[in-house]
C-alpha cells in the first residue's frame, strides 16, 4: 500500500482526473517559484523546499499546484498529519480538483490512526473512481479495516516486545526472518548491511544470545535470505535469485549440515521453483510438508501461498492453500511444530492498515476461520513475518518499532533499520504445546556414533509419525505434541533394536523434553544369572512399549508396533534365539504376580509364534516383583517395573 515516491505520487494525481480551471493558467512568478520548490526537493535539500514553499502559500493559498506538491513532500516524509491538512485544504477550496486526493488523504488518516476519517475519504473516493483497479482495491481495504481497527485498539491483547540482545541486534543494520532450532539452542536469521543480505547464526548460552556469527559456507556477494531452519537445525531452505541455475527470479535452495558444516545449497527442483518468484518457505517439523509465497499463476492474488509434499523422495506439484489466500498478498507463512497452527501475513485480510499477521488452525481435516493476531501486535507499520518458539508461549519476529507511537506512524524510512524481538504470545492466539526427543545414537561398544533407522509413533491412534535414517553423526531431534503418547523405536542391522515411551499426557511433562544417549548394543549371547535369593539380568532389552489390559495378560493393540519390530529383527537374523521374561510391581499377592508375569511373557511368546517366529528360538519365564529396576514406592517407580523384556541366548 506505499506509495512512497512524490514523482510518482504527483504524477498519479495529476494524469488522470478532473481537475479545474482555477489552476489551469499560473503567472510567471507562480512558474518560477514552482520549480524552485521541486528543484531543491528532489535534489535533497528538503529543508529549503518546505520553507519556501510554505511562505509563499500563506501569501497565495490559491496556488493549489505548489500545495498540492507540498503536501506531497509531507507524504513522501511519511509526516501525514500535515500531509493531510494540506490535502484537506485544497479539496475544501475546490472538491474536484483531483478525485486521487481523496484516496491520499484515507491513506494519510489511515496512518495517523483517525480511522473515520480514513473511512469517509476511501468511501469518497470509491464514489468518484471507476477506473483504476489497484487503488480501488486499496481503498476497499481502508474501508474495510476502518472498522476493524478501532475495535482491535480498544480491545488490546497483552503485549511486551524486547530486543532479543546485542549479540543479534545492532545499530545501522537490520536484522530479521528469525528461525529457531526446536530447542531453543540455536537462531538462525537474515542481515541486511547497506543492502547486503546475508545468514548468521547465535546461540544459547548461559541465558543470552551469543554474538552472531556468519554462515560463511552459505552467503556469497549476491543475496541470500528468507529462510526455513529445520526442527532438527541440519536442514536450511532458503531464497536465492538471479542464479545461474535458477528457474526464475527468485527460487527456493536447499543446504543440509554435515559435520557442523553447510553443504553447497542445491535448487530445490523445478517442480517447485519456476520461471516467477518463489521465496519465503516453512518446513513442517517433520521436514514433509514445505509452505512458501509465490506470484506464480494459479493463484488469487498477486502473492499467494503455496504447499508442497515430500513424498517417495521428491516434493509434490504445490497445491495453492486457497483457504488463507485473498486478491491482495499473502507470504511469509510458518507452520508451527504442532502441524496444526499457521501463522502468515496478509494484507487481504481485515487488519490494522499494511501487512498484518494472522493465525489459522487446522481441526481434523479442515482449516478454520482466519484470525487476526490483534493490537498492538499488527499495527499501521507493516509487520512482514513471526515465529513461534516450540512450547508456544513466546513469538519472534523483526518490527521497526521504533518508528511507532502508538499506532501511527510519526517516522520511517525507504528501508527502515528492524531489529528482532520477542514477545510473550497471548494464549488466544497460542499453538498447541509441543515437546521434543532429542538422542544421539552410539555403538553400545565402541561409544561411536553410527547412522540408525528411526521410527516414532503416536501409540493411541497407532500412526506413525517420523520414519527416517538418521545422518551418521547419529543426532536426531524431533517435535512431539503434547498430550499424547509415543513410541520411539531406534534400530540398525546386527544391531539390538532401542524402544523408549515418551508420554505427554501429563501436564507437568509438557516442558519435559526427553534427552537421550541411544547405546546400541550388537547382536551377541546375553546372560541372566540366578541363585537362590535374587536374579540378575544382564543387558536385558525392555520392550517399553508392550501394554497389556490392567491386572492381564491380553496384549493391547498399541504393543504390535514393539512386537513386529521384534520380528523383524528375528526375520533378519534367522538364527537367533530369545528368552522373554516378564516383571511386575510389588502391588498384591507375591504368587498372583509371578502368575501374572508368566502369562504376560506367555502373551508375547504366542504373537511372536503367530508371526511365523519358530517356538524353537524363543522361551519364557515369569520373574514377578523379584527384579524392580525402580523404587515401588512411587507410581513412576511401579510403572517402570511393570514390563516385559528379552535377553538374546544365541545369535
Amino acid at each position: 500500500m506505499e506509495l512512497r515516491s512524490v514523482i510518482f505520487l504527483l504524477v498519479l494525481l495529476l494524469s488522470v482526473g478532473t481537475v479545474s480551471a482555477q489552476n489551469a493558467q499560473i503567472s510567471k512568478k507562480d512558474a518560477k517559484i514552482y520549480k524552485k520548490v521541486v528543484d531543491w526537493y528532489t535534489n535533497n535539500n528538503k529543508e529549503k523546499a518546505f520553507k519556501k514553499a510554505g511562505k509563499y502559500l500563506k501569501k497565495h493559498p490559491d496556488f493549489l499546484k505548489l500545495k498540492l506538491y507540498y503536501a506531497g513532500m509531507y507524504y513522501e516524509e511519511n509526516l501525514h498529519n500535515e500531509a493531510y491538512d494540506v490535502f484537506d485544504e485544497i479539496t475544501k477550496e475546490d472538491p474536484n480538483y483531483n478525485k486521487r486526493i481523496y484516496f491520499t488523504m484515507a491513506y494519510s488518516a489511515w496512518k495517523n490512526g483517525a480511522f473515520s476519517l480514513a473511512s469517509v475519504n476511501a468511501k469518497k473516493y470509491l464514489e468518484l473512481e471507476k477506473e483504476n483497479k489497484p487503488l480501488i482495491r486499496r481503498a476497499e481495504k481502508i474501508a474495510r479495516d476502518a472498522d476493524f481497527a478501532p475495535k482491535a485498539i480498544k480491545n488490546p491483547i497483552p503485549f511486551d516486545p524486547v530486543s532479543i540482545g546485542e549479540g543479534i541486534n545492532k545499530v545501522s543494520s537490520s536484522e530479521y526472518l528469525p528461525t529457531l532450532r526446536a530447542d531453543g539452542l540455536e537462531l538462525v536469521f537474515t542481515k541486511r548491511i547497506r543492502g547486503q543480505e546475508d545468514f548468521y547464526v547465535s546461540e544459547w548460552v548461559d541465558g543470552v544470545w551469543s554474538e552472531a556469527e556468519a554462515i560463511e559456507e552459505l552467503n556469497s556477494p549476491q543475496n541470500e535470505g528468507a529462510q526455513s531452519l529445520s526442527a532438527d537445525g541440519k536442514t536450511l531452505v532458503f531464497t536465492m535469485c538471479n542464479r545461474s541455475n535458477s528457474y526464475g527470479s527468485c527460487d527456493l535452495f536447499i543446504s543440509r549440515k554435515k559435520d557442523d558444516v553447510w553443504m553447497k545449497a542445491e535448487n530445490i527442483g523445478p517442480d517447485i521453483n519456476t520461471k516467477h518468484w518463489e521465496s519465503e518457505p516453512s518446513l513442517s517439523a517433520d521436514g514433509n510438508r514445505l509452505y512458501f509465497s509465490s506470484d506464480r499463476p494459479g493463484g488469487k492474488g498477486n502473492k499467494d501461498i503455496w504447499y508442497s509434499d515430500f513424498e517417495n523422495g521428491q516434493w509434490s506439484l504445490p497445491v495453492n492453500f486457497e483457504h488463507i489466500n485473498t486478491s491482495d498478498i499473502e507470504g511469509s507463512p510458518f507452520i508451527h511444530q504442532d502441524g496444526l497452527s499457521l501463522y502468515f501475513m496478509s494484507r487481504g485480510h481485515p487488519g490494522m492498515g499494511e501487512e498484518d499477521l494472522f493465525l489459522v488452525r487446522k481441526n481434523g481435516p479442515n482449516w478454520g476461520v482466519v484470525k487476526n493476531l490483534g493490537y498492538p501486535i499488527n499495527t499501521a507499520a507493516s509487520e512482514g513475518a513471526l515465529m513461534v518458539n516450540l512450547e508456544g508461549d513466546e513469538a519472534y519476529y523483526a518490527s521497526d518499532r521504533k518508528y511507532l507511537q502508538g499506532n501511527a506512524v510519526v517516522m520511517d524510512k525507504t528501508f527502515p533499520e528492524t531489529d528482532i524481538y520477542k514477545f510473550p504470545l497471548d494464549k488466544s492466539i497460542r499453538p498447541l504445546a509441543v515437546s521434543y526427543v532429542k538422542a544421539i545414537i552410539r555403538d553400545e561398544k565402541t561409544k561411536e556414533r553410527i547412522a540408525a533407522q528411526l521410527d516414532i509413533y503416536q501409540i493411541e491412534k497407532n500412526e506413525l509419525m517420523v520414519s527416517a535414517m538418521t545422518e551418521e553423526d547419529g543426532f536426531f531431534l524431533v517435535p512431539l505434541i503434547s498430550g499424547d503418547s509415543y513410541a520411539i523405536n531406534v534400530s540398525k542391522t546386527g544391531y539390538v533394536f532401542f524402544s523408549d515411551h515418551v508420554d505427554l499426557n501429563q501436564e507437568t511433562s509438557i516442558m519435559e523434553p526427553r534427552v537421550l544417549e541411544i547405546f546400541l548394543t550388537p547382536i551377541e549371547v546375553e546372560e541372566v544369572v540366578v541363585d537362590e535369593k535374587e536374579v540378575v539380568v544382564e543387558k536385558v532389552v525392555i520392550l517399553r512399549n508392550v501394554f497389556f489390559e490392567t491386572a492381564s495378560a491380553d496384549l493391547l493393540d498399541i504393543s504390535l508396533i514393539e512386537l513386529n519390530r521384534l520380528v523383524a529383527m528375528m526375520n533378519e537374523n534367522a538364527q537367533m534365539k530369545i528368552r522373554i521374561q516378564g516383571h511386575t510391581d510389588d502391588v498384591g499377592n507375591e504368587e498372583d504376580n509371578m502368575k501374572l508375569s508368566l502369562a504376560r511373557a506367555e502373551s508375547v511368546f504366542n504373537y511372536l509364534t503367530s508371526q511365523g517366529i519358530g517356538s524353537n528360538r524363543l522361551s519364557y519365564i515369569g520373574l514377578g516383583e523379584q527384579a524392580p529396576i525402580a523404587s515401588n514406592d512411587t507410581e513412576e517407580g511401579r510403572r517402570q517395573n511393570r514390563r516385559t523384556e528379552f535377553v538374546v541366548i544365541e545369535k
